[in-house]
């Protein structure tokens, strides 16, 4: 999923440079833990269900850019309220949580601290979202 949304969104147009960077982040994470095993296993499904949100952003974006008079608001709406839903439990509220678990575990080595430093990053680019996505209404 992350690659294919890269790669849509360059051949678009519309993705910047900071969506960018957050898909490369969740790729070399997730060959990461692809590599060392089920150790990984709980980090990595909190990480990948951020992207249940996706499926009701990616409608959403597709639907702002065409013609008003074919769209049903009331479905809008609850495609909406479902993408801020998802966003808050699985981004705000999971994400941050997941990150706090792996920095307790029993893990102290040189990779946790890339590992972490990689999650911070996420979660730090998570609540800039959040905050964008309020400033502009649309949360």
């Amino acid at each position: 999923y992350e690659l294919t949304d890269i790669i849509i969104g360059l051949l678009a147009n519309n993705m910047e440079i900071i969506y960018v960077f957050h898909h490369i982040i969740h790729i070399v994470m997730g060959i990461y833990f692809l590599i060392n095993g089920c150790q990984y296993f709980t980090i990595a499904s909190y990480i990948l269900s951020q992207e249940i949100s996706g499926l009701f952003l990616n409608p959403l974006i597709i639907l702002k850019n065409m013609d008003n008079n074919y769209i049903n608001k009331k479905h809008i709406l609850y495609i909406k309220y479902s993408f801020s839903t998802t966003f808050v439990i699985f981004r705000l509220i999971l994400s941050p949580y997941a990150t706090i678990s792996y920095i307790n575990s029993q893990n102290d080595d040189y990779i946790k601290y890339i590992i972490t430093s990689l999650l911070v990053m996420g979660n730090s680019l998570q609540y800039y979202w959040a905050y964008k996505l309020i400033k502009y209404k649309n949360l």
